[in-house]
């Protein structure tokens, strides 16, 4: 009987150390993918356009630089575009580290809590409508447009925004491996037609416990909610866009390289809730402008 617990002991001392030894490899291997899966975030970190980051500090960066030139809420107020229109309260003219002689303006959307960048776009100096016949350069004749003239249009718009939009996605290509849906010249609706190249996650490093290609959020602190139901999904994260409007014929032709993740973010979660801040600031000073008021007010004769 002796021998036997003998035996059982050093059976169980043996696994104790197998188990030690499975445990450190495992700790091993999470702390080497968890370096891995930053090291490739950092990479996409790299990701500029005029020298700009995303998640770089617009206040460092805007043309109107001061606390003079933000309203009430802490937003910057000054020329902006209109790319985004749920998120266009939040962008604003900047001055950029690396300018290009072909962009006459330069924008950032940022983040209104943190001020961090999520978008950068670049104004170019051609309108849509410089691409069509004189006669046709007001919105009254738009409506008869021919549709070759049209056409042509659209065709000379494409061939002025490739090379640019070609270049940026030389760039992306040159610093990751994120894979893109690259997508051609199309129509986007009658009046609008352009370039939309979605980059989507491509590390790899995915295990039993993350998936990492396709739940990237946690990098950013964001917790996610989504379900995935597609084999091999990536995630996107970074979107290239430069369109024609046909309508928009007196506007600049814009270029825009948006963090898709960070961007998505404001649109569901961040906007809402500023807009709801600033709601609730709004009823606040209201009530305390009417006690004011009313502490103030003679009430002879009114109770």
């Amino acid at each position: 009987m002796r021998k036997i617990l003998i035996i059982i002991f050093i059976f169980l001392l043996g696994c104790g150390d197998t188990s030690q030894e499975d445990y450190k490899k495992e700790n091993e291997r999470v702390k080497k993918i968890e370096n891995d899966r930053r090291a490739y975030m950092d990479k996409i970190k790299t990701i500029s356009l005029f020298g700009v980051h995303f998640q770089d500090d617009v206040r460092k960066l805007a043309f109107y630089s001061t606390q003079e030139v933000t309203d009430r809420n802490g937003l910057y107020v000054g020329n902006q575009i209109t790319e985004f229109p749920s998120l266009n309260d939040f962008n604003i003219e900047i001055i950029p580290p690396v300018k290009n002689e072909n962009f006459i303006k330069y924008y950032a959307y940022y983040n209104p809590f943190s001020y961090e960048i999520f978008a950068i776009a670049g104004e170019l100096p051609i309108k849509f409508s410089d691409f069509l016949d004189e006669e046709y350069r007001n919105y009254a004749s738009l409506q008869n447009l021919p549709f070759s003239k049209e056409e042509q249009a659209f065709k000379m718009c494409k061939e002025y925004l490739e090379p640019f939009v070609s270049a940026i996605d030389d760039g992306i290509r040159l610093k990751t491996n994120l894979v893109s849906d690259n997508k051609n010249f199309e129509r986007i609706n009658n009046s609008q037609r352009g370039f939309s190249f979605l980059y989507r996650m491509n590390s790899g490093l995915n295990d039993k416990y993350l998936y990492f290609d396709g739940f990237p959020e946690e990098y950013f602190g964001i917790k996610t909610k989504k379900q995935i139901t597609q084999d091999n999904y990536r995630e996107p994260i970074i979107r290239l866009d430069a369109n024609c409007v046909k309508y928009a014929f007196n506007e600049n032709l814009i270029i825009i390289l948006s963090h898709d993740i960070l961007r998505d973010y404001m649109i569901t979660d961040l906007g809402p809730l500023f807009y709801k801040k600033v709601s609730e600031k709004k009823l606040r000073e209201e009530k305390e402008k009417l006690e004011f008021n009313k502490n103030t007010l003679n009430k002879s004769g009114l109770q």
